[in-house]
């Protein structure tokens, strides 16, 4: 059969929002890979752009890319689950619409699932700043280049909250046996817009996926300038929330370590929240004044409290040092 009418080895799915400036990089970085029989799913969730005009451009040149516009915006979840069901290949891959492969890596991925017999694989990622004025560094730390290590139920759950300054398991991009997620009846919550990676992936190692992690950098995730900003506190709070809901909903799947990890998660995402909440007030106090920060207390009476006491502890702590 012509391989350009055979059903793919590979399903790559992008969403795609307001991107018409990266979404072709993202593509030929999938175009050029050495496992060519590959098919490019991009879901267009109502981007305002030039997007879906790009797309439509890049579809009429090469028959592997696929073009499915959302009628409403609804968000990634939404968009990958839209993908997945759309999926031919044998395995699904992730993209975001700004990052990009290296040649090699679904060759490489696809290689070690079947050597494996994996239901999933991750590879690192080299983080670059897309304006070229941060270093690459590397995302995460569980295993050395060249070297394969299975992501057991226990690790992937000690690994659910940021560690020693690289990122947790949530934001792996990882390939999935297309087969297994049907099977189980798995599906992103598109109720979330925020952590939706993260609780997909739980759900998979719930369901008793066989995880495995390269530590090759095959994935390149491209910051831009104003995304190295931290994000709202309303995104930790939403974090936050997911656990206990993680808890109440899969309580009957989860033993006591991963029980613990959540809250651990939970209390690490609200501590965030509150740091983001005591800069906001600060910010709000120098920039827009005491009203502004009057309206801040009585939306947010425990942050504001904390700030406070703190406060007070910071200008009390000189004289107690003197006097000892």
């Amino acid at each position: 059969m012509n391989e350009s009418f055979a059903a793919p080895v590979v399903s790559v799915v992008i969403p795609c929002f307001n991107a018409e400036t990266t979404i072709t990089d993202a593509i030929r970085s999938v175009q050029a890979q050495s496992l060519s029989n590959v098919e490019i799913i991009i879901v267009d969730d109502c981007s305002t752009d030039a997007s879906r005009t790009v797309v439509e451009q890049e579809a009429a040149a090469d028959p592997r890319v696929r073009l499915l516009a959302q009628l409403r915006n609804g968000g990634p979840a939404a968009a990958r689950n839209r993908g997945f069901e759309l999926a031919r290949g044998k395995w699904v891959a992730l993209l975001d619409a700004d990052d990009l492969y290296h040649s090699d890596r679904l060759a490489s991925l696809v290689a070690i699932a079947e050597r494996r017999n994996a239901d999933i694989v991750a590879d690192g990622q080299s983080i670059v700043d897309i304006d070229g004025t941060v270093s690459p560094q590397s995302a995460f730390d569980f295993a050395a280049p060249g070297e394969t290590i299975e992501v057991t139920r226990a690790f992937f759950f000690d690994h659910i909250w940021v560690n020693n300054g690289h990122y947790p398991v949530g934001l792996l991009k990882p390939i999935f046996r297309r087969d297994f997620v049907a099977q189980h009846k798995l599906a992103y919550d598109a109720k979330h817009r925020i952590g939706e990676d993260f609780l997909f992936y739980l759900d998979n190692v719930l369901a008793g996926a066989s995880f495995y992690f390269t530590g090759d950098e095959t994935y390149v995730y491209r910051q831009h300038s104003s995304s190295l900003s931290q994000p709202s506190s309303a995104k930790f709070i939403e974090l936050a929330n997911m656990c206990d809901d993680i808890v109440r909903t899969r309580a009957l799947l989860l033993d006591s370590h991963a029980i613990e990890m959540l809250g651990r998660r939970k209390q690490g995402a609200l501590q965030m929240a509150r740091n983001l909440q005591r800069r906001e007030l600060r910010e709000l106090r120098r920039d827009r004044g005491a009203r502004a920060v009057i309206g801040f207390t009585l939306r947010n009476p425990r942050t504001a409290f904390g700030i406070l006491k703190t406060s007070l502890m910071w200008r009390l702590a000189p004289k107690n040092r003197r006097s000892a």
